[in-house]
């Protein structure tokens, strides 16, 4: 059999991959989430169809000498080759050579930290179509292709990337034996381009496998076996399915094999808690287990495990599955939802009604995936609800709307769609019909305020309908208590005086049934701006300044903030017209005659799960970092002064 060699081939006139690949960045703030969540929805489309049999999928860490490594010395020469283009390149930013700095440090230690995926009772990768339309090719070889059925996941061909992003080479080696009998493997490695010897662009894709020379033009030439870097694992041999080999694996916090606690260790926890956030329908509706380790995690240990890991680091979770396994636990009463037609009975909600709960529906594939939290539900109760979508047709319609990273329901992704809006805005209607009459049946449960949620729509297009305007009927307007916004005297300190102690000062907001307060705020305008530049303003004598670092303010972003007057904390909605790639935002408390800055304690983001992360604060800013178009970001801050404050939130590119 030909020895396999490394191909990186020349680009010639063409580009390459660049260093900041938007594939791979994608999934980098929270990779150990993505990687759990990507890879299951994988093996549950490759679930051989019509089967009782759940998809069995196995994480397994292990550890393989340098030169077990394939093509030990020609990848390290090509990292060489990357730090030296780096130095000459990229002169102003350090985070290429740095992070090819530690991938040629890591090659050269002599153990390599590994991961394993494996799959079983799937099909395999089918090798159908070869290099045109193939599973195989659509996976190993080709970025951003996906030809898979309506009922599947995967829509975007992107979800490879999360496991890209969690190694420290950006390599994979793939290996698959498939329903045809057929074996292959070959190891792929998302490097950037850089030039050789001779001026050439090298590609930075590189591959391995049975090429006839290094920078060789053919197509894909994958090795006729498959992979046995794991020397313990031998079921492949006679098992249908696929593996796929995460090279330098970088374990959370970039640390190795932690000490176990409560028998879990670090990596154990963090992917068995993404796995029940985001598949416990899929876990106890039986077409899912997963062995972590030594671990399974299965329908009947999936109430359990939860327990153990939350009781000693609840903050691994989303906060509403705790919800969300109650109500699966408890065998809520299911209601029949249609979408696509009248009398479908094409999706199923179980609704609870509990005051613990965070009023929010998770929004469930036919796989047993959730994509994301609903909420902006009317407060009629309190409440936590799963709607799940049961059939292909349903299935496929709703997965023309997800996003790239699968945690959203876009609209306007299919806007020559006239129907969409209307299925959607029904779906949401029948919820919140079966909502109104859980809590009249509940009545010592409700807290709405004189039927007012009847009259306060949902937010049926998730921030991109900024325009929108809401009224109330006179009949209930007449019976709201006008509460008096009261402003920060210009003479007032807000913050620690000299004593350091500390001066209170009048909220103001209106709150909402649910005790919360809605914040006031102004326009988003600085005090001074230059062309849309945010510059320095200090107000009269010294009592109170206004130092923001200069920036692009970006107008017309959709805010709002909520103030909860039992945790202190401010939570900020704000949805952007525009792609920022480096938000910051100031928030400024509102003065009779001029604004304050306020003191922020601390930030966090909490937007799909890519995006749960403390934030960083600079000059009472808080930078959130980039932001897609029209995507719903969602801020929870406290202020180091615990009052509700009128205030102005100020939106801006750095």
């Amino acid at each position: 059999m030909k020895n396999p060699i490394w191909r990186f081939p020349t680009t010639f006139e063409g580009g390459g991959i660049g260093f900041n690949d938007g594939g791979t960045q994608l999934f980098k703030d929270d990779s150990i989430q993505s990687l759990a969540r990507e890879v299951c929805q994988n093996s549950i489309d490759a679930r051989i169809k019509d089967s009782s049999e759940p998809a069995i999928v196995e994480f397994k860490l292990f550890k393989i000498k340098n030169n077990e490594f394939p093509g030990f010395e020609k990848f390290a020469s090509v990292l060489n080759d990357e730090i030296k283009h780096c130095k000459s390149f990229y002169k102003n930013n350090e985070t290429a050579l740095h992070y090819y700095q530690s991938a040629l440090k890591t090659l050269l230690n002599d153990e390599i930290l590994c991961l394993r995926i494996s799959d079983f009772n799937t099909t395999g990768l089918t090798v159908s179509g070869e290099h045109k339309n193939s599973n195989w090719s659509n996976l190993v070889v080709h970025s951003g292709t996906n030809d898979k059925n309506p009922e599947d996941g995967g829509s975007f061909g992107l979800g490879k990337n999360a496991m890209y992003a969690c190694s420290k080479f950006g390599a994979l080696y793939f290996s698959t034996n498939t329903e045809e009998n057929i074996k292959r493997s070959e190891c792929v490695a998302k490097l950037s381009y850089y030039y050789d010897e001779l001026g050439n662009i090298i590609h930075g894709l590189g591959f391995y496998g049975n090429y006839k020379d290094e920078k060789s033009d053919e197509g894909d030439m994958p090795i006729n076996d498959i992979c046995h870097l794991d020397k313990d694992f031998h079921e492949r041999e006679n098992r249908i399915g696929t593996d796929v080999y995460i090279l330098g694996f970088e374990m959370p916090n970039d640390s190795l094999f932690d000490e176990l606690i409560e028998d879990y260790s670090e990596f154990e926890k963090n992917i068995a808690s993404a796995l029940i956030d985001n598949y416990f329908v899929s876990i106890l509706e039986n077409k899912l287990v997963v062995k972590i380790n030594n671990i399974e995690l299965n329908k009947d240990n999936l109430f359990d495990m939860f327990e153990n890991i939350y009781a000693t680091d609840p903050k691994l979770f989303n906060d509403n599955t705790k919800d969300y396994l109650q109500i699966m636990k408890e065998d809520a009463t299911v209601y029949p939802i249609s979408i696509m037609h009248p009398n479908a009975n094409d999706a199923e909600l179980r609704l609870v009604l509990n005051p613990e709960f965070h009023n929010r529906v998770a929004m469930i594939k036919n796989t047993g995936m959730k994509i994301f939290d609903k909420g902006n539900f009317p407060q009629i109760t309190i409440f936590s609800g799963i709607l799940i979508l049961r059939t292909k047709e349903v299935n496929g319609y709703f997965k023309t709307m997800e996003n790239p990273a699968h945690d959203d329901w876009i609209l306007e992704r299919i806007k020559a769609d006239k129907a969409a809006k209307h299925r959607y805005e029904s779906m949401l209607s029948q919820i919140r019909e079966i909502m109104k009459k859980l809590a009249e049946q509940n009545a010592p449960e409700s807290i709405d305020v004189a039927g007012l949620g009847e009259y306060l729509p949902d937010d049926i297009d998730e921030g991109t309908d900024d325009n929108k305007k809401e009224t109330l009927n006179d009949d209930y307007a007449e019976k709201l208590e006008v509460i008096e916004r009261k402003q920060i005297p210009l003479d007032q300190k807000i913050f620690s005086n000299e004593e350091g102690t500390e001066e209170s000062v009048s909220g103001s907001g209106e709150p909402d049934a649910s005790g919360e307060y809605e914040a006031n705020y102004g326009d988003g305008h600085s005090n001074k701006t230059d062309d849309g530049n945010i510059t320095s303003n200090n107000s009269s004598e010294g009592k109170g300044s206004l130092n923001i670092s200069k920036g692009k303010l970006i107008r017309n972003v959709s805010k709002r903030c909520f103030y909860n007057n039992e945790t202190n904390l401010y939570t900020l909605f704000i949805t952007s017209p525009e792609k920022i790639n480096d938000c910051k935002i100031n928030i400024q408390l509102s003065g009779e005659q001029s604004n304050f800055d306020s003191e922020v304690d601390f930030a966090k983001i909490n937007s799909g799960i890519f995006r749960k992360k403390q934030l960083k604060i600079t000059n009472n800013g808080i930078n959130i970092g980039k932001i897609e178009r029209n995507e719903k970001v969602e801020i929870v801050f406290k202020l180091k002064n615990e009052n509700n404050y009128a205030m102005e939130v100020e939106v801006y590119e750095n």
